[in-house]
């Protein structure tokens, strides 16, 4: 084998691709050159073992990056699970504000807080406009009764 025949192969082998396994089929196969035959068959099992670990080590990647996708869907999952509860909380809180403002006849939004609330311009505090009245009874009266209650038992404490 004459060593510009062989410095091309070795290029050709260290460039890999399918153009080299070709090659070195084509070389295999054409050449009465048994030190050749023998150099590109074993190049040719080289790149063989070489792509066979390349496959491995790519099988590898893949089952961890399908664990890492199955960590992750399920990290996914247990997020938008508590992003739920969330909304669903922070709903629940809101009708609860709804009915205690209409009660309390003030801005549900705001309660007359925030000068640039778009219902009430801040003006919306308790009492700005007409409470309703089945609500008041539910919410108001009952809260007022008891403190109407300790205030006179604390009262009574208070005399000899």
């Amino acid at each position: 084998m004459d060593p510009q025949t062989l410095v091309q192969l070795m290029m050709t082998a260290r460039a890999g691709g399918g153009d080299s396994s070709a090659m070195l089929q084509q070389l295999v196969s054409s050449s009465d050159d048994p030190t050749l035959r023998a150099f590109a068959t074993v190049l040719g099992q080289q790149q063989a073992a070489e792509r066979d670990a390349s496959e491995d080590d790519d099988e590898a990647d893949n089952e961890e990056l399908e664990r890492r996708a199955g960590e992750l869907t399920a990290r996914l999952e247990q997020v938008q699970d508590t992003l739920r509860r969330v909304v669903d909380e922070l709903q629940a809180m809101r009708d609860r504000n709804e009915l205690l403002a209409q009660a309390l006849g003030a801005c549900p939004r705001c309660w007359g807080s925030e000068a640039a609330c778009e219902i009430c311009g801040g003006a919306g505090r308790a009492g700005s406009i007409e409470p309703n009245p089945p609500l008041f009874a539910k919410f108001v009266v009952p809260a007022l009764r008891r403190m109407t209650e300790a205030q006179r038992r604390g009262s009574m404490r208070e005399m000899p």
